[in-house]
């Protein structure tokens, strides 16, 4: 008699979780680029993904599970400042033109769910309070309850029902203060502090937490991070990043979150990558981006958030 076993060795899930995330964009060693990387989250392999068709940095990104929104963010042929939307669609990795925003800006923060991104704050002709949401189902943008305070390279994330939008620069300068939005009533309120301040922070998160990771401030890189409880409304310090940078991109699923790419004072514009488990508060060293570069915008296939 022979017994057969199939399937003991590749049932088992990966402990990364499925999907993939795509960083776009972002400014190389030549400036703002067109370059993106498909990150897969389960084998951890990195490829060359679509390219945009406009080179910029210091954008914003947002999106569900079939597309994801690169908006706003600096021109790369002239540095100006720029309200263009790219769309990227997952199932053909293919990038079309969007719905512009209404304001052109950049160092803004998004986040969003799975029918709106909401785009908020940056620099216009001083820094920014505006919010938007850009709704997927028909690429309407619309205006949303504006920041408390006006507010520009900071991060946002958050889940199905709040978005966090945090850190970053005041008018006052840097802060670690947070505003909470909240998508059923168009309403934005204080949050709690995150545990650190700075500049030129990244985000991803799960339907629980948002890890808020990386800054630059005075002059010095940091790999700090702190962890946002979306129900307790708590903060948190956690495990730092492997490697000092800001100036990351930043992206994930509800079990890994990726942050990729930024500088740092040693080795100037890096592409090096951080896995972190949000389960464990563990940080790994995940696969290179393609082209080091900062501020690379992070979109996922399977967001975390929802």
């Amino acid at each position: 008699m022979f017994l057969f076993m199939f399937g003991t060795t590749n049932s088992q899930p990966s402990p990364n979780g499925t999907g993939f995330g795509i960083f776009s964009g972002g400014f190389g060693s030549s400036g703002g680029t067109t370059y993106s990387d498909k990150y897969n989250y389960t084998n951890n392999v990195r490829a060359v993904g679509t390219v945009l068709n406009t080179a910029k940095y210091n954008s914003a990104g947002a999106g569900n599970y079939s597309i994801g929104l690169i908006t706003g963010g600096k021109l790369g042929v002239n540095n100006a400042s720029s309200a263009i939307t790219e769309i990227y669609t997952y199932s053909n990795n293919s990038y079309s033109g969007g719905t512009s925003l209404s304001v052109a800006r950049f160092s803004l923060m998004g986040c969003g769910t799975s029918t709106v991104g909401l785009f908020t704050g940056g620099y216009e002709a001083l820094i920014s309070a505006r919010s938007e949401l850009y709704t997927y189902s028909n690429n309407t943008i619309s205006p949303a309850t504006s920041l408390i305070s006006s507010r520009q390279t900071g991060a946002a994330v958050g889940n199905s029902i709040i978005g966090v939008i945090g850190i970053g620069s005041i008018s006052t300068g840097i802060t670690p203060t947070s505003n909470i939005y909240t998508y059923s009533n168009n309403t934005t309120v204080a949050g709690t502090d995150l545990t650190y301040s700075g500049l030129m922070i990244s985000s991803a998160g799960n339907d629980v937490v948002g890890l808020f990771a990386g800054t630059y401030s005075g002059g010095i890189y940091y790999n700090y991070t702190s962890i946002y409880n979306y129900n307790a409304n708590t903060t948190a310090t956690s495990n730092t990043l492997r490697v000092v940078k800001g100036y990351a991109g930043g992206t994930g699923n509800n079990v890994v979150g990726i942050i990729a790419g930024g500088s740092n004072s040693i080795s100037g514009i890096i592409g090096s990558t951080d896995k972190y488990t949000y389960s464990n508060n563990t940080d790994v060293a995940g696969t290179s981006l393609g082209m080091a570069r900062q501020s690379p915008v992070g979109n996922s296939s399977l967001p975390g958030g929802f």
